[in-house]
């Protein structure tokens, strides 16, 4: 497992919610994606896990239901997001340096 720390996760975040707030402002996605990354600011450990899988088990419904289309810098950031799927378990702490 490649080993990604919680601020490189939320650095990604917070880029691909910057460069949506200026492409897509007032959108579903958008609003799901400032309170996602809010939450997961604040959170540590297994709280922290679980938000970024409730992101990876929602995001991709809500951007559905947003109907927007991605640059081809936001698609890579949101391909990078979920790259790091296999870490939104519990057992992230093995993989995660804190």
């Amino acid at each position: 497992m490649s080993q990604i720390t919680k601020e490189e996760l939320l650095h990604t975040f917070t880029a691909l919610t910057d460069a949506l707030q200026k492409s897509h402002p007032d959108t579903p996605l958008v609003h799901y994606l400032v309170e996602i990354e809010s939450e997961l600011k604040k959170s540590e450990g297994v709280g922290f896990t679980g938000t970024w899988q409730q992101f990876l088990n929602k995001g991709k419904l809500v951007k559905s239901e947003s109907d927007i289309t991605f640059t081809e810098k936001e698609q890579k950031i949101w391909q990078t997001l979920y790259s790091y799927q296999e870490l939104g378990n519990n057992i992230w702490g093995a993989g995660v340096q804190w």
